[in-house]
C-alpha cells in the first residue's frame, strides 16, 4: 500500500498506532520536501520532458493529501491540523524562498584628474560598442542593461557614430531622457568616424550624434581611428 495508506486503513488506536502514524509522517515529509526542491529546481523544469513534470506535481499532490489525513486522523477534531500546501501553489513558493536581501546602495565610483586643470573623469565606464550592434529585437535588454549600469552608479558611458550605425548613440540617448538628473552627471564620449575627419564632415556627424543622444553637446569627443588621407592638424 502506498506510504500512510495502510495506517489510515487500519481503526487500530493508541500509543503503538500513533507512533507508527508519526513515524509515517516522518518519511511522507521528507518525500514531500525531496519533491518539492525538485520541483522548485528551474533547470528541472527546462530540462525534463512535460510528462515527468505532470508527474512530480501529481507526486507533490498525492504526497500532500495523505500527510492532511494522517494530521487529521492523529489531531483531535476542533485543532487545525497542519499545513502541507503543493508545491505549485503561490503559498507553499513563497514559504519556501528566502527573504530578499534589502537593495544595497551604489558603489562610489572614484574620479581621477586627467588632464590638470580639466574636470575629473570616472575611472570607471561602460562601452556601448556591442550594444550598438544587436539585433532589433534586443533592444530593450540593451536598453535594460544600460538603465542598471545608471541604477548602479555608472555615470561614464563611451559610444560612437559608427557603432551599429548610430544605433549605440540613439539607444543611449533613449534611456538617459528618462533617467532622471543624475549625481554626479553623466560624463558622455562618443567618436567621428575615420570617414568623416575633414573639417566639414567633422562638424555634421558632431550634430548628427548630439541629435541621437538628445544632448545639447558631449564631455569627450573622439577621432575613431585616423585617416591617413587627411591631416591630423586638420581634423583638430
Amino acid at each position: 500500500a502506498p506510504f500512510g495508506e495502510c495506517y489510515l486503513a487500519r481503526p487500530e488506536t493508541g500509543p503503538e498506532a500513533t507512533e507508527a502514524l508519526e513515524r509515517e509522517r516522518e518519511k511522507l515529509e521528507l518525500l514531500l520536501e525531496k519533491t518539492r526542491r525538485r520541483l522548485a529546481d528551474d533547470g528541472f523544469r527546462a530540462r525534463a520532458p512535460p510528462a515527468v513534470v505532470r508527474e512530480a506535481e501529481e507526486k507533490a499532490r498525492e504526497l500532500a493529501d495523505r500527510l492532511r489525513r494522517i494530521d487529521e486522523h492523529l489531531n483531535p477534531r476542533g485543532s487545525e491540523p497542519r499545513r502541507h500546501d503543493a508545491p505549485h501553489s503561490p503559498k507553499a513558493r513563497s514559504a519556501r524562498r528566502p527573504a530578499a536581501d534589502p537593495p544595497s546602495a551604489p558603489p562610489a565610483i572614484e574620479s581621477v584628474a586627467l588632464v590638470q586643470g580639466k574636470a575629473a573623469h570616472p575611472a570607471l565606464g561602460l562601452g556601448l560598442w556591442g550594444l550598438g550592434r544587436w539585433k532589433t529585437e534586443d533592444e530593450a535588454r540593451t536598453k535594460a542593461t544600460i538603465a542598471r549600469a545608471v541604477e548602479r552608479g555608472v555615470r561614464w558611458f563611451d559610444t560612437a557614430e559608427v557603432y551599429g550605425g548610430g544605433r549605440s548613440e540613439r539607444v543611449l540617448g533613449d534611456v538617459l531622457a528618462r533617467t532622471a538628473r543624475a549625481d554626479p552627471p553623466f560624463f558622455l564620449a562618443t567618436k567621428v568616424s575615420w570617414e568623416h575627419l575633414r573639417p566639414s564632415q567633422l562638424r555634421a556627424a558632431l550634430v548628427n550624434s548630439l541629435e541621437r543622444l538628445g544632448r545639447p553637446s558631449v564631455d569627450e569627443y573622439l577621432v575613431h581611428a585616423p585617416d591617413d588621407r587627411v591631416p591630423l592638424a586638420q581634423t583638430m
